[in-house]
């Protein structure tokens, strides 16, 4: 992708995190970046379209952000963690007509959005669970495709459900517990050891 779809596609994905996808129009985009609505429909035919390579960008952004991560995690345990205060992060100023909008006015986009963020949702589990059981920090007796499974259905399920507030969704802490849950039933003596001393390191950081 070149330098300038890519700028143009980042100030786009912060007007609609800023005011939501439905009343950022066309026209407010080309007078929002100082651009002409030709040069715009030079590199989108609609709005449809438009939307399509934002959240593409995004997502791709996010999984570079993850290997990143994956890179200087010391260990699958720690790697989960990680990946929590990096979310916890950019969920602070998240806005949830982002998402209303994008399911009820760009269904397709929306569809395939989610279908990605699933599928690699799944990758990175999976891959968490591996590294696990090669680092010995989780066991080697369960099967690792129905566990990253079951982790992804659980945090679909807790954004879908009416269980939990939106307050709580956006936590950290709600996340965390999660992931104490998912590593206690899965984790090796040694593994249990290295989720106690990061969890006496966050009750220090935090006070709770």
């Amino acid at each position: 992708m070149n330098p300038e779809l890519e700028n143009i596609l980042g100030r786009i994905y912060n007007l609609y995190f800023k005011y939501g996808i439905k009343s950022v129009t066309m026209d407010d985009v080309s007078r929002e970046l100082g651009i002409s609505k030709k040069t715009l429909y030079e590199h989108f035919t609609d709005k449809d379209e438009m939307v399509s390579q934002v959240f593409e960008l995004e997502r791709k952004k996010v999984l570079k952000d993850l290997c990143e991560i994956l890179g200087y995690a010391q260990n699958a345990i720690l790697e989960l963690f990680l990946i929590n205060r990096y979310f916890s992060e950019k969920i602070k100023n998240y806005n949830a007509n982002v998402d209303f909008d994008l399911k009820k006015y760009h269904f397709n986009v929306y569809e395939n959005h989610k279908s990605k963020a699933l599928e690699s949702m799944y990758s990175h589990i999976l891959s968490n669970l591996n590294r696990g059981i090669n680092e010995k920090v989780y066991r080697n007796d369960f099967n690792a495709e129905f566990i990253a499974r079951l982790h992804v259905s659980r945090l679909v399920t807790m954004q879908q459900s009416e269980i939990f507030t939106m307050e709580e969704l956006l936590d950290k802490s709600c996340h965390q517990e999660l992931i104490i849950y998912h590593v206690r039933g899965i984790a090796t003596p040694e593994g249990i050891k290295i989720l106690e001393k990061e969890l006496e390191k966050i009750k220090k950081e935090t006070g709770k």
